[in-house]
């Protein structure tokens, strides 16, 4: 049998008025971080697209790229159909069913088992029609369209994901990213979203020297992991905000904690 001991109705009042000022307090502080979080987020877009696009020479002698996503680049940078820069894969479903005892090899079919940049795998698959190499680029080819990761080792692919191959993989992986919104505007469909292997081979990517990529990619790594650094740290502090909130509503209501009159 549940028993429930209820104190005093004038002292219900003061523990409710006292949480829902402390709880206030932290909510905010909590909104505050989660802005910090968007507006970091917004900094890594500009930065990414502002490299990818125009390069880190301010001097640099411009010209129309004839792209409107991409705007003007660098004199000696072209823009590309992405079919030309890489190979595209387009995932397929399996016939046999995936097992999630790493039977086989890592399957992916969205980004649901997307990271930051890599994904972890949670189900395998013994005899995928389809395959992504390590190194590959995968992209979400169904809602969300455009999400991006690299794959880390030879993994089979669902209707859900493209593996695009390219040696320069790693600078095609932050130029898509850049091109995030160009995916979604060609995307289409009644039920969800996705892009087709057409629309996709047809976007438009800036494409500078080899020499040039290398340099753009280790800029970016460099910029990008201060980013994701301080993205860690503040969600950090969010989880700790959030574990003190609890802590505080449970201390007080066991009465563990005394709530003075005000």
């Amino acid at each position: 049998m549940l028993i429930l001991l209820f104190p005093p109705r004038s002292e219900q009042t003061q523990i409710a008025n006292y949480l829902e000022s402390k709880t206030s307090k932290i909510q905010k502080l909590i909104g505050a971080k989660t802005k910090q979080i968007e507006l970091l987020h917004g900094h890594e877009e500009y930065l990414v697209h502002h490299a990818v696009t125009k390069g880190l020479d301010p001097k640099a002698k411009m010209k129309d790229s004839d792209v409107e996503w991409i705007g003007e680049i660098p004199l000696d940078w072209g823009a590309s159909k992405l079919k030309n820069v890489v190979r595209i894969t387009l995932g397929q479903s399996p016939e046999e069913e995936i097992n999630l005892d790493a039977n086989g090899l890592p399957f992916y079919q969205g980004n649901a088992d997307f990271g930051v940049k890599y994904p972890t795998p949670t189900s395998w698959c013994i005899s995928p029609k389809k395959i992504a190499e390590g190194n590959d680029i995968l992209v979400s080819v169904r809602a969300p369209v455009g999400e991006l990761n690299i794959c880390k080792e030879k993994s089979g692919i669902g209707r859900g994901v493209a593996a695009l191959t390219t040696p320069n993989y790693e600078f095609f992986y932050y130029t898509l990213k850049a091109a995030f919104q160009e995916m979604e505007k060609l995307s289409t469909g009644s039920t969800f979203d996705a892009i087709g292997h057409r629309e996709l081979s047809q976007i438009k990517l800036p494409n500078p020297l080899s020499h040039e990529k290398k340099i753009l990619v280790d800029y970016l790594d460099s910029e990008t992991s201060k980013i994701y650094n301080a993205i860690n740290n503040i969600e950090s502090e969010i989880a700790k905000l959030e574990e003190y909130r609890k802590s505080l509503i449970y201390e007080v209501v066991t009465g563990k904690v005394k709530v003075k009159a005000s």
